[in-house]
């Protein structure tokens, strides 16, 4: 479905607005905790829909589709400690631990996006 596709690119593109916006921490935050919203209710979404994780372990996968659910399984996984730090940045923390998760957690959400596309096709 290619329109999941455009929504989960979408969601990382509002998840690039919010990091331009750092610089206001409040609005930063909600941009993100939104835009983290966007990409789980998509998540549960596409689960609930097409049976994802079945249809996954049901048939033999291809290499990308497994390269795929790693990094939406890193993403996931990061995705608590990046609110957690984001929201010790709030209350003055250090914002170089924050980036330290972010990083990392942005560069697997477009490899997410990508990789989507890719077992649309």
């Amino acid at each position: 479905m290619p329109w999941l596709s455009i929504i989960n690119a979408a969601i990382f593109g509002w998840l690039c607005a919010g990091i331009a916006l750092r610089k206001r921490h409040g609005l930063h935050a909600a941009m993100m905790t939104l835009g983290f919203g966007f990409d789980l209710a998509l998540l549960v979404y596409v689960e609930f829909s097409s049976k994802a994780i079945e249809q996954t372990v049901a048939k033999p996968p291809g290499v990308v589709l497994v390269i795929h659910v790693l990094l939406a399984t890193i993403m996931l996984v990061l995705y608590p400690f990046v609110i957690y730090s984001g929201g010790k940045v709030l209350a003055g923390g250090n914002v170089r631990k924050h980036k330290r998760l972010a990083m990392p957690f942005m560069l697997a959400r477009l490899l997410v996006v990508i990789t989507a596309w890719m077992v649309a096709r």
